[in-house]
């Protein structure tokens, strides 16, 4: 039986950091293993320009810019694609502002750059765009960056699972949250991060830390409890310990499955080229049924799913009634995709197995 449950390193690849966590008896509040995981991300990801600050969560690092858009501006809504999960909803929600949900482009499913210029132009009561990476792909910063200049809008770039396809960070003039999540390619214990100017750093860990001012400790914005512990750094810090052993082992399943599933169906990695890979295998098809190839896979003791929560968040009770603009791409394609979970440690051998599965669909 394959094992597609999420795959975080062994107690024996992090004992070390836990013995050390013992020892100094430092456990939150941004300890040791806080800056010494904070320099490695940092140095991976070649920033000079740009910090990163660690948070208990990706969930957490949304809540926490949404936060900080809430104590710059007054304005009222954040536009949003409806193909996303329900933690970018919710942290729009739950920092006082309403979500307008927005479509994306067919070919790549992100965000329709032009759509977003036409909505912002009729609307000046926007005060931040949530651009979402689908499962990995990597959005292009210098599109961004221009996307900004020209809305004149505050941007959240949710990579959620971009880590290991991010280039060009430090060129940021928005902030960028990501997730160290078991289900994501560096995987870690319910971590997360921000990447913004150094200006911004402080802010952001007052606001993770109950909004108290890291020296006088008054309270001088409205905060939460989103620090990461010295223990998820420890578990994250033995994953970067063997990033490129997990990047090479990610990549090799991506390109084994793209060059041998020669059925009729779309594989999202290899319609959008082969600079980018992910732990998520992702299919669109108009010819199968997404529930009966779930059927089919399950018999053969194969874990697959519809992307996200199986549908768009506007289509959820709880979100329904908030504003929402055309959404025909973003409904035409949740009812096409599906996406197979895939962990560094799957063996050839299942890799072979899941390709013959997907050859013989009818």
């Amino acid at each position: 039986m394959i094992n597609f449950k999420p795959l975080l390193p062994k107690y024996s690849e992090y004992v070390k950091y836990l013995k050390k966590i013992d020892k100094k008896r430092i456990y939150s509040n941004y300890g040791p293993y806080y800056f010494k995981t904070k320099k490695i991300i940092e140095s991976y990801l070649k920033l000079k320009k740009r910090s990163v600050v660690l948070t208990s969560s990706g969930d957490a690092s949304l809540f926490a810019c949404f936060k900080y858009l809430k104590y710059i501006n007054k304005k009222k809504y954040i536009l949003t694609p409806s193909f996303s999960f329900p933690s970018d909803v919710h942290s729009i929600i739950n920092s006082g502002f309403e979500p307008i949900f927005f479509d994306i482009n067919i070919e790549n499913w992100v965000a329709s750059e032009t759509e977003i210029i036409r909505i912002v132009k009729k609307n000046n009561n926007i005060a931040g765009i949530l651009i979402v990476s689908p499962f990995g792909f990597p959005i292009d910063i210098n599109n961004l960056n221009n996307l900004k200049l020209q809305t004149k809008v505050e941007i959240i770039y949710d990579a959620a699972d971009t880590f290991l396809n991010l280039k060009n960070t430090d060129n940021i003039n928005f902030f960028i949250t990501a997730s160290f999540h078991p289900t994501k390619n560096v995987p870690g214990n319910e971590s997360g991060m921000i990447i913004c100017n150094k200006s911004h750093e402080k802010l952001f860990k007052e606001i993770l830390n109950f909004g108290q001012e890291s020296k006088k400790k008054d309270v001088k914005i409205f905060g939460f409890n989103g620090k990461i512990s010295e223990y998820d750094c420890a578990i994250l810090l033995a994953s970067l310990k063997k990033l490129s052993k997990i990047k090479k082992k990610i990549k090799f399943i991506n390109r084994y499955i793209i060059k041998n599933v020669t059925n009729n169906i779309i594989i999202f990695q290899k319609d959008l080229g082969k600079n980018w890979f992910s732990n998520k295998v992702n299919f669109y098809s108009e010819n199968f049924n997404p529930s009966k190839i779930k059927k089919i896979f399950l018999k053969k003791k194969i874990y697959i799913y519809k992307p996200w929560t199986g549908r768009p968040m506007h289509l959820h009770k709880f979100f329904k009634n908030y504003k929402k603009y055309d959404l025909k791409n973003t409904l035409f394609l949740t009812k096409r995709i599906f996406s197979l979970p895939i962990n560094y440690d799957l063996q050839k051998k299942d890799i072979k197995k899941i390709c013959k599965i997907l050859n013989k669909l009818q």
